[in-house]
Parts: structure tokens; sequence; C-alpha cells
């Protein structure tokens, strides 16, 4: 009977007007909670998006060097195949003449290197001296091939010139093979903590 006459005794506007704010401020928190959850889910989508974008620009610089060591590779090559030198009329050309079909290719392989250099500068993920550096060492390597091939081509037949112009069996003698593979190693090396 007791706790009938303290139940009486209650003021149940007072009650409810606690009741509602009790639970006003659990709706407040559990609104902050929601938004500091939806802040949080939103920052690391945005993240592992930024981090995505990066791997594939890494991975798109990091595969155009190899593809310019491969053309490289493929002007040094010291065959021709029959296919590359026979015209149409079944004549044989000159290798004067078939020598920048293969520059193309390479030359095509260097303009992808250097717009995939060029994404990755966008992005801030290198330093732009660095990246223009290397384009540069990408362009002058080329260069002196061209100018060895156009040197070897005219008649000039020195070992040193020989040993740019045809990858040599021996890698000691491939200087210029080597300080491709440096390149290539660089690129390798900028774009690394972006692969994993």
């Amino acid at each position: 009977m007791e706790l009938c006459l303290l139940g009486s005794n209650i003021d149940w506007e007072i009650t409810k007007d606690v009741v509602a704010m009790f639970i006003s401020a659990l709706s407040a928190i559990a609104a902050f909670g929601a938004v500091f959850v939806a802040f949080r889910g939103l920052t690391t989508w945005r993240q592992q998006l930024i981090g995505t974008e990066k791997h594939r620009l890494a991975q798109a610089f990091f595969r155009a060097a190899f593809e310019f060591r491969a053309r490289f590779n493929e002007v040094r090559h010291p065959t021709f195949l029959t296919k590359e030198i026979l015209e149409n009329d079944g004549e044989f050309s000159s290798l004067k003449e078939k020598y920048p079909q293969r520059f193309e290719s390479l030359q095509q392989a260097r303009l992808k290197l250097e717009e995939s250099a060029f994404e990755v500068q966008v992005s801030l993920m290198f330093e732009k001296d660095e990246i223009d550096r290397l384009i540069r060492n990408f362009l002058n390597i080329q260069y002196e091939l061209l100018v060895a091939v156009e040197d070897y081509v005219d008649g000039k037949r020195t070992n040193d010139l020989l040993f740019v112009v045809y990858k040599p069996v021996r890698s000691e003698k491939d200087l210029i093979g080597k300080r491709l593979d440096e390149l290539v190693n660089q690129v390798q090396d900028l774009s690394k903590p972006f692969l994993k």
C-alpha cells in the first residue's frame, strides 16, 4: 500500500519532461555518433580512392619504363627479319630505310612514358625535378642510340659504336644497356611505395 501512495505523490508532468529530455539527449548523442561514423567512413573511402589512383598511376609509369626498355632493345636487335627488309616487289631494302620503322615503336614508347610521367607529376606523387631529370635521361639515351645507328649505317664501324647499335652478348660491354637499366630501376624505386 505504501508503494501505491508513493506512486500517487509523483508529479507526472515533471516526470514526462525529464523522460522527454533524456530521450532527446539520447537521440542527439545517437545523431552525433552517426555523423561521426559517416565522416570516418567517407574519409576512409576517400583515402582508399586516392590510394587506388596513385597505385594505378605508379603502375602505368613503371610499365611505360619497361616498355621503353623493350622497344629500345628491339632497335638494338642485331638481325632483321626477312619481312622487315623485303619490299612488296620482292626486292630487299637497305637497313638505312628500315631502321626508322624500329625507331617509330621506340618513339611511341617514349611518348607513352612522358605521358605517364606527366600524370604522375599532376597527382603530386613525385618531385617535378626528379621526374623531369628521369625523362630527360630517357630522351638522351634514345637520342644517343639514334645517332649511333645513323653513324653505323653511314659506314662508321668502331667497336664502341657497334656496342651501342647492337646489344653485345657479354653484358659488361653493354654500357648503354646498363645505363638504361639504371633508369628503369630508378622508376621502379620511385613507384614501389605506391605499388604495395
